[in-house]
């Protein structure tokens, strides 16, 4: 009886990992640059924040967070020149984040009025607030490959957990009558 309880905690556990997986599945495609449910604005938000943080080497790593074309677009619009002071370059590129992302992130707006006040923390939680509103939904309309293999999935392991459910009860039933013998 031992052995089939673990069963059951076994199948119970895979359930829960099934749903884990198809969580993180559907936040990376959200947060990655080259799938089609990438979201920009993220995007910027963490870029804007890697800016603050890494400013000398941000654009080394801008492709984690953008995609090709806005990376070129930042470039020509605002390139580090030799002689500019990078706190200067800084606050030019974080308006134009600003202004691009504003609209979608409220809370970015409350940055543009003084840039030297806006603290990454601020930024952080501007980034967990819309991650959580917007993660999941771009995933799913843009996965469905995703969304059959955790239905197919899902109703196989309801399936087997309901049977070793209902074994669990007969067995107990079994041994109750044998008890009583």
């Amino acid at each position: 009886m031992r052995d089939e309880v673990f069963v059951l905690a076994d199948l119970r556990w895979r359930r829960r990992r099934l749903n884990k997986y198809i969580q993180t599945q559907f936040s990376l495609n959200t947060c990655d640059p080259y799938h089609p449910a990438f979201d920009e604005v993220w995007g910027f938000c963490m870029f804007m924040h890697c800016l603050r943080t890494e400013p000398e080497t941000c654009l080394d790593h801008a492709a984690k967070y953008l995609r090709a074309d806005k990376i070129n677009q930042l470039k020509q619009k605002y390139p580090r020149l030799k002689d500019q002071p990078i706190a200067e370059w800084v606050k030019a590129v974080t308006r134009e984040i600003i202004s691009l992302s504003s609209s979608a992130i409220p809370q970015f707006a409350a940055c543009a009025g003084d840039l030297t006040q806006a603290q990454p923390d601020d930024l952080n939680e501007a980034a967990r607030e819309w991650k959580a509103e917007q993660k999941v939904a771009g995933s799913i309309a843009l996965a469905p490959e995703l969304v059959e293999y955790y239905a197919k999935e899902s109703e196989g392991l309801d399936a087997r957990i309901a049977r070793q459910i209902n074994f669990l009860i007969e067995l107990k039933a079994k041994l109750k009558i044998l008890g009583e013998s």
